[in-house]
């Protein structure tokens, strides 16, 4: 409201009237909605995760609709921290992620050289 009756001061709007004389509602949500947020840092502080394999994160989408033409309803995402590489792996049944997990850290071992740990439900998991 305040900014309306600055551009009624200012002359800047014509035709436009308000009655300054008339008590100012403050809704809570609009209040809430005009708070101030911080913005996120835009530089990124430097983790001591340098190495490939060192963290991974994963995520299992599905079931999709409709089924490829390979029969496949889920896909398994892994992106690897430090290179960035992404990869996926394509499943028919949910069931498969546990292999495809057990398939990524092989491959990170095999061809990474990596020495790989996993932490699942606060227990750690050698693989």
């Amino acid at each position: 409201m305040d900014s309306l009756k600055a551009l009624v001061d200012k002359q800047l709007v014509d035709g436009l009237s308000i009655n300054k004389e008339s008590p100012q509602y403050d809704c809570k949500a609009c209040m809430q909605a005009k708070q101030h947020v911080v913005p996120f840092p835009k530089t990124v502080e430097q983790c001591t995760l340098t190495q490939p394999g060192d963290l991974t994160h994963m995520d299992l989408c599905g079931k999709c609709s409709p089924i490829s033409i390979h029969g496949n309803q889920y896909f398994h995402t892994f992106l690897d921290d430090a290179s960035q590489h992404p990869q996926v792996c394509f499943l028919k049944t949910k069931d498969g992620a546990i292999s495809a997990v057990k398939n990524y850290f092989t491959n990170l071992r095999t061809q990474r050289h990596s020495v790989l740990t996993a932490e699942k439900n606060s227990s750690m998991m050698t693989c």
